[in-house]
């Protein structure tokens, strides 16, 4: 289960810090990966969850912290989206060696419908790759977001779970991501 995928994902031990946050975002899955098993579709008695991976200093592993959280639920059968808000250096991408070919700002502006723009990334995890300095992204709010149909409840009905791996400090842009 996920101490399994927490193994692979981590390779050995990891602090303890690490297995409460993951046992805070995986505990209330557990039973929507039980019920996965033989069942083809989402357990709509089950709440997806949308959780962003923040902090206000820059360095301290929160792209690295989405993808391997996203890969290891992934390989659980869970349906996982992880989207790059952060809208100076977006890199998750680059991390999980994609070359997407739509990216956030195409959703925003509609050219793209919010599902295609989630591209195929390791292990069936969906991944929607953000924009590195646009001006479009850097004055984002919630607002604008909800009407590109970037909302939570828009991600809700796509994926069991998602992650935003926001940029770091606390420039609107990333807080909007936040709410």
């Amino acid at each position: 289960g996920f101490d399994r995928a927490l193994e692979e994902a981590y390779g050995g031990d990891p602090c303890p810090e690490t297995e409460d946050l993951v046992s805070a975002v995986t505990a209330p899955l557990e039973g929507v990966v039980r019920q996965r098993k033989g069942v083809s579709h989402r357990p709509w008695n089950a709440a997806p969850k949308v959780i962003a991976v923040t902090s206000g200093k820059g360095g301290v592993g929160k792209t690295t912290m989405t993808a391997n959280l996203g890969i290891a639920l992934a390989r659980l059968g869970l349906t996982v989206g992880v989207i790059d808000c952060d809208f100076g250096l977006s890199n998750l991408h680059v991390m999980l060696g994609m070359r997407p070919v739509h990216k956030l700002p195409d959703v925003l502006s509609g050219r793209v419908p919010l599902h295609d723009g989630f591209e195929p990334g390791p292990e069936g995890l969906r991944v929607l790759a953000g924009a590195t300095g646009s001006p479009e992204l850097a004055e984002l709010t919630y607002a604008r977001r909800s009407r590109g149909g970037v909302s939570t409840e828009n991600l809700k009905r796509i994926f069991d779970i998602v992650f935003l791996d926001t940029g770091a400090g606390i420039a609107r842009g990333a807080l909007s991501m936040l709410t």
